[in-house]
Parts: structure tokens; C-alpha cells; sequence
């Protein structure tokens, strides 16, 4: 048992050296970023953001500050797809939304931007990354595993209470997860290509032609196409090779 215990504490270690290790490369990473947007290099400051985006660091300010720098060098559909990627992330922020709708605004459809985020996006965002969970799992195991070890030196009814704490726990955790897997955010995707025909769900005729920077709200795929729908109502087939998925 004490092998068992150390090789896990071990692990539970390297885990956090690694996660400190790439934090410490992230924070380099994003002064770096922000000195060369300062100086008005914004396509060196573009890539330097996305280097923290190999690290896994996906926080809602580094795709922000990506989409401005797509925006000053005027790639609208680039800005576009990151303002939405960091709305994804922190949902109802004021300066995202904002730089949406000059962005929108700015598009050749110029259809108004709308906020897809809800109350649930906003909890997921928040609340449930995978890592949140990942750590979580291991601590209490780590817990449940010192409890096993030296359960001679703890008063059982104490360390009954925290087994029964520790199932509560859970329990709501896995509630609050099938609440919001059934709650799905919208599949939210930007049109790249210059120009691209929508066809009517009946396949029969090109209902308008949309251009790149346009939202879409994605929801079916068949083939080599998208069902998708517009803010302004439009509903029909766009090719898929003409729209990014926003994730």
C-alpha cells in the first residue's frame, strides 16, 4: 500500500511541475505577444498568441487579443472566427462583444451580430475544463488513499462522514455534467471563403450568397454540406470546405 501511495504522489507531483513548467511558458509567451502588438507588429504578435494555443492555454484574453491583431492587419474572418472562440470561453464580456459587432459590422452582409452564449455555456466555461476534473479525481483519491492507509489513526465515524461528503460531491458533479451535456451550445462556424452560394433545404435553388466573416449557426452535416442558419433567419445548405468550425 505505501508503494502504491508513493508512486501515486509521484505522479500527482510530475503532473503539477508539468502544469507549472507550461504555465511559466505561457505567461513568457503572452508579454512577448503583448509588446509586439504595443510596437504595432501584429502579425508577430499573432503568432507568438498562437504558440500559447500549442501549449493548450486557451484563455478567453489570448483569443481576444489574437483577434484584434487579425483585425488590425485586416483579416476579418480570422478576427471574427477568435472574438467568437474567446466569447465562447468567457460568455457576456463586454469588450468581446463589442469588438463582434464592429466586426460583424464590417462584413459584406453585415447581418447584426447575436450572442449564442446561455446561462449553461457560461457554467461550462467557468466551471467544467476537463483539467478541473482531472484534478479533482486525483486529489480525492489521493485523499481516499491516505484515508486507507492510516484509517487505524482516524475515528471512523469522522472518516465515514467524509466517504459520504466525498460521494455528495460527486453526485453533484455529475448532475451539473448531464444538466449541461443536454444543454449543448450552439455549433457556431465563420464563412472563409469570399463568396459562398446558400442552397434551400429543398436543394432545388440558391437561395442568396454569402460572404467571408458571416456567422452561421451549424446544425446538421450531410456530405459535403452544412445545414445551417443565419441571424437574419436564412436557412439553408452551405459547402463545408467554406465554413470554420468555431471550438
Amino acid at each position: 500500500m505505501k508503494k502504491k501511495l508513493l508512486l501515486l504522489i509521484l505522479c500527482f507531483s510530475g503532473q503539477m511541475y508539468w502544469a507549472i513548467d507550461k504555465q511559466s511558458q505561457a505567461e513568457s509567451y503572452f508579454k512577448e505577444a503583448n509588446l509586439l502588438y504595443q510596437k504595432g507588429e501584429f502579425g508577430q504578435a499573432a503568432e507568438v498568441y498562437q504558440q500559447m494555443e500549442q501549449l493548450e492555454v486557451e484563455a478567453a484574453e489570448v483569443y481576444f487579443n489574437l483577434g484584434n491583431c487579425f483585425y488590425k492587419m485586416g483579416q476579418l474572418p480570422q478576427a471574427i472566427f477568435n472574438y467568437e472562440k474567446a466569447n465562447i470561453r468567457a460568455p457576456f464580456n463586454e469588450k468581446i462583444e463589442s469588438n463582434l459587432t464592429v466586426a460583424y459590422d464590417n462584413t459584406h452582409d453585415k447581418i447584426a451580430f447575436k450572442n449564442t452564449a446561455t446561462f449553461f455555456t457560461y457554467l461550462k466555461a467557468k466551471f467544467l475544463p476537463y483539467q478541473f476534473w482531472i484534478f479533482v479525481f486525483t486529489m480525492v483519491m489521493a485523499v481516499l488513499s491516505l484515508i486507507a492507509l492510516y484509517n487505524h489513526r482516524i475515528n471512523r465515524k469522522s472518516s465515514f462522514s467524509f466517504i459520504m461528503y466525498s460521494i455528495v460531491l460527486w453526485c453533484f458533479g455529475l448532475v451539473l455534467t448531464l444538466i449541461l451535456a443536454v444543454n449543448k451550445p450552439s455549433r457556431i462556424g465563420i464563412v472563409f471563403a469570399s463568396q459562398t452560394p446558400v442552397i434551400a433545404t429543398d436543394h432545388k435553388q440558391t437561395i442568396r450568397n454569402i460572404h467571408e466573416g458571416t456567422k452561421v449557426i451549424i446544425e446538421e452535416e450531410q456530405g459535403t454540406y452544412l445545414l445551417v442558419h443565419l441571424s437574419d433567419v436564412t436557412k439553408g445548405w452551405v459547402k463545408k470546405d467554406a465554413i470554420k468550425e468555431v471550438d
